[in-house]
């Protein structure tokens, strides 16, 4: 005649099936957080990123020749709002948990064909411009470049 009951075999195998669900349940939880706190950091980044750029085109709205001409080409800068407009400085400042680092670059074109070229023409109505955002705590994390053309459309 057969018990019936469990045994302790059963107990086992149950016990490492429900141990196992449970650990893999839990990594994939903590790589889902990983994730949305990455997700979370990229957004923001693209955010203060297009934040520069329209910081950028509004300045150069102001007056291509008091703000854009007044900055360096070549030298990283950095803006933030000074309560009535943006500013720029060259002493690095973080938009909260992040840097944002820009850097304008002199354009040169084709005089035959008036394309940008690596070599040709000073063109000192257009800039380059990057912007790279960092997190505060690691600096040497990009989290994102961007880079466009200003061209001083006004003037």
């Amino acid at each position: 005649m057969y018990k019936r009951g469990i045994s302790i075999i059963e107990i086992v195998v149950s016990a490492s099936i429900i141990t196992i669900a449970a650990t893999f349940t839990v990594n994939s939880l903590i790589i889902y957080q990983q994730l949305a706190q990455t997700n979370v950091e990229k957004t923001q980044a693209a955010l203060l990123a297009e934040e520069g750029s329209e910081a950028l085109q509004l300045m150069r709205d102001n007056g291509w020749t008091s703000y854009i001409e007044t900055i360096p080409v070549d030298t990283p800068f950095y803006i933030y709002w000074d309560t009535t407009a943006y500013a720029t400085t060259t002493t690095e400042i973080a938009s909260g948990d992040y840097i944002r680092k820009m850097i304008f670059s002199a354009v040169e074109r084709d005089d035959s064909t008036g394309n940008i070229v690596e070599s040709g023409t000073l063109d000192t109505d257009t800039r380059l411009y990057s912007i790279e955002i960092f997190p505060v705590n690691d600096p040497t994390d990009q989290l994102l470049y961007t880079e466009g053309l200003l061209h001083n459309v006004y003037d």
